[in-house]
């Protein structure tokens, strides 16, 4: 599993921006979990064809699932946009929903082609021939569901996409995972992976809102990613990525480092504070009568 954060931060020096992270952290599901720290990358570009339009995405769940997605949406997103570069086309009026949408569709057609190659080949069928429901025997039918149910359950319980991007009209968060696409740019914020938890309470402790600047966002992101170390299988190592209209940075290890150092002594200084005043404050305990 992994731990995928974004933040908006409405106030940067460009103007609006996302700060999108994901840990390093990879578990091999053999006979024995094995986790490592991997070398490349959680964080991916996929919308480089596109002039007005910047997306970082992090994936959470299985490589190969993850890796499939990823290709499907960078494809669709070409070949959408050569579609509308011929003659007589309708163009697309590409932004990070539009690019958010496109990958839903690419969620689904994962989800029907898996479907597809691993139930319904062995009976020859096709998902539009189950429409016909009145050809087969109850029992074949119900049985066949069944399966279908068991691999989509599979590959939504194991897959998951978490978006930030930014195009003309602003800063967005987009998540796509059981089909559906799910917006989070009222809070700001988002988290996926098996970190989710401890990385989402940070930003409710710290009352994240979009409108902050960017040096708080990437605060609470360093924050997040530290309390989402305490969940299994997330790594200690991050990357950081910083979406701005046009351009998408990436932090070096000395900005992730100075991030890491930094939010370090803020825990620290923290607990220095908390431990003054509970040695110079105690407080004497009475007892209602």
């Amino acid at each position: 599993m992994t731990v995928g954060i974004a933040a908006i931060a409405d106030n940067g020096p460009d103007g609006p921006c996302v700060v999108v992270s994901a840990d390093k952290m990879l578990t091999t599901k053999q006979q024995s979990r094995i986790e490592h720290e991997h070398p490349e990358t959680k964080l991916c570009q996929i919308a480089e064809p596109l002039d007005d339009v910047e997306v970082l995405s992090v994936f959470a769940g299985g490589v190969s699932l993850a890796e499939n997605l990823q290709d499907s949406i960078q494809a669709q997103i070409r070949e959408l946009s050569q579609q509308t570069q011929a003659p007589g086309q309708q163009s697309i009026n590409w932004d990070v929903q539009t690019v958010a949408e496109v990958s839903a569709n690419a969620y689904r057609g994962l989800v029907r082609s898996k479907v597809e190659n691993l139930v319904l080949s062995k009976y020859g069928l096709e998902i539009d021939d189950l429409s016909a429901q009145h050809q087969f025997k109850d029992a074949f039918f119900n049985d066949v569901w069944a399966k279908i149910e068991q691999v989509e359950r599979e590959i939504t319980e194991n897959l998951v996409m978490l978006m930030g991007g930014v195009d003309n009209s602003g800063a967005y968060i987009y998540q796509i995972g059981s089909n559906d696409v799910t917006g989070h740019n009222d809070i700001g914020y988002a988290t996926i992976g098996s970190g989710t938890q401890p990385a989402q309470s940070e930003f409710i402790k710290s009352g994240y809102g979009r409108s902050q600047d960017l040096n708080i966002a990437l605060e609470t992101v360093t924050a997040a990613n530290h309390r989402a170390k305490q969940a299994s299988g997330v790594g200690g190592e991050v990357d950081i990525g910083l979406v701005k209209r046009g351009v998408t940075e990436f932090a070096d290890d000395d900005t992730v480092k100075g991030l890491m150092s930094r939010q370090e002594e803020i825990e620290s200084e923290q607990k220095r504070v908390k431990d003054d005043i509970l040695d110079s404050q105690n407080v004497q305990w009475s007892a209602q009568q």
